[in-house]
């Protein structure tokens, strides 16, 4: 079995295996979200190329394999447009909450700013570390490298440490938990240690 075919029968497992513990629905509410931002990033695509990208399950999730050459201005675009979708779909329900009280789509709106929050962090495979990327010069790639992965110990450092010893509800514990080991294990297979 292919490490790529592994990958994905295991995100399989944790998935089936979160849906089942998912009392609150945070997670149901987190690939709602997350489907949006996908979304967003394959419309992107398609007005920037008039193609649909080649779409592949991988550990960390979807992703999305360019069948078309992107300009720099494209690229930009294509990666800002997954974010501002979480924040659109934010302020929509934010708009909504106030006019009906609803736990449920306050929940939605919080997961959702945060999901957008998440994928513009500097780091792994998130879009905030491919704009990053994008915008750097040639010259300073590897100075950027280094100060990521400086930048993501500290993070998944801080992390952990608020996951483990902070008086936090466990579904604070279990986010936490997830977005630092997410980032630690994509910084890992990208480094071909896993």
């Amino acid at each position: 079995m292919t490490r790529s075919a592994i990958q994905r029968v295991f995100l399989c497992a944790a998935l089936c295996l979160g849906l089942l513990f998912d009392t609150a629905s945070l997670l149901r509410m987190t690939l709602l979200c997350a489907a949006f931002h996908e979304a967003a990033h394959i419309a992107a695509y398609c007005l920037c190329t008039k193609r649909l990208p080649k779409i592949t399950l991988h550990m960390g999730g979807i992703a999305l394999n360019r069948t078309a050459y992107l300009n720099a201005n494209q690229e930009k675009i294509v990666l800002l447009c997954g974010p501002l979708a979480n924040f659109l779909l934010a302020a929509v329900l934010a708009w909504r909450v106030n006019q009906t009280a609803s736990y449920t789509l306050w929940f939605l709106l919080c997961v959702s700013f945060c999901t957008g929050c998440y994928n513009l962090l500097p780091f792994g495979a998130l879009d905030g570390a491919r704009l990053l990327k994008s915008i750097t010069p040639a010259r300073y790639f590897n100075l950027l490298c280094t100060i990521q992965m400086g930048l993501l110990r500290i993070f998944c450092t801080a992390a952990f440490g608020l996951c483990f010893f902070a008086p936090l509800p466990l579904q604070m514990r279990m986010a936490l938990f997830l977005a630092a080991g997410y980032l630690l294990t994509e910084s890992l297979l990208c480094a071909g240690v896993l």
